[in-house]
């Protein structure tokens, strides 16, 4: 865990398909060069390499690098 930082990860396949529905999908950024979602998915929330875009702010789960379409 990075310090001060709470980081997000879905517990279960629907939450993980809500997120990224909320986030990936209506990002700015192509999601086929973005590498926060695969390392999400390749690495856990304890590997130097997990995303630390990925974290709770006010009690959510949000993507700090998201940038809406």
């Amino acid at each position: 865990m990075t310090k001060g930082i709470e980081i997000y990860r879905p517990s279960n396949g629907t939450e993980g398909k809500c997120f990224l529905n909320k986030f990936c999908d209506n990002c700015a950024t192509d999601v086929n060069h973005c590498e926060i979602q695969m390392n999400s998915e390749l690495y856990d929330e304890d590997d130097k390499e997990y995303p630390t875009e990925w974290q709770y702010l006010n009690n959510e789960p949000v993507c700090t690098k998201f940038e809406e379409k």
